[in-house]
């Protein structure tokens, strides 16, 4: 009879900690503003592994956006992150994904201004992209890819890239543009 009571209450406690299991597991997130909200991205190396944006409502869908990143290797790889249904997908919020995952990577990029401008996108790096470039055509190479795919990816509205640097033509050791030309296009 002990034995049937103890086999009872075992499986009892484990019916109950598998519950709490899954309640946690589809828990609530603390809501979080969209404009105090950090996007954080997570390169997908295999499988679909995601970083998560704080989503400030619960009972606003959420999105999921794909866009691509460097890894250490200097390899382009396809990341995706969870946005609110009501976060406006601009190229700034894309470029913030991109720059955070290419901070865990050890590598830092920053920009004058990015706007755009007759369906063209025009992105214009600060001096980091002289880092970038100085290490290699390949980095340089798969940070323009990525950020280009990605906007297009994301944004109907823009046609093509333009980059420049400090608002002036494009132009490192390895890559020389003219005044907006267009890198990249749809």
């Amino acid at each position: 009879m002990k034995c049937h009571v103890r086999l009872i209450f075992f499986i009892t406690m484990i019916i109950m900690v598998c519950s709490a299991c899954v309640s946690c597991s589809s828990g609530k997130k603390d809501p979080v503003s969209p404009e105090t909200a950090s996007p954080t991205a997570l390169e997908e190396t295999e499988g679909s592994q995601s970083s998560k944006y704080e989503l400030p409502d619960e009972n606003i869908p959420a999105v999921k956006i794909g866009y691509y990143t460097v890894n250490s290797k200097g390899v382009i790889v396809r990341a995706t992150s969870l946005i609110s249904g009501s976060t406006v997908i601009t190229p700034d919020l894309i470029l913030g994904f991109l720059v955070d995952s290419l901070e865990d990577e050890s590598v830092a990029l920053g920009f004058d201004s990015v706007g755009i401008e007759n369906s063209l996108c025009i992105i214009s790096f600060d001096d980091s992209i002289y880092d970038i470039a100085d290490q290699g055509v390949v980095l340089e190479t798969a940070v323009l890819d990525a950020i280009s795919q990605s906007i297009l990816d994301n944004l109907d509205s823009v046609d093509g890239i333009c980059f420049r640097i400090k608002g002036q033509a494009y132009s490192t050791a390895n890559y020389s543009f003219a005044f907006d030309s267009v890198y990249m296009g749809k």
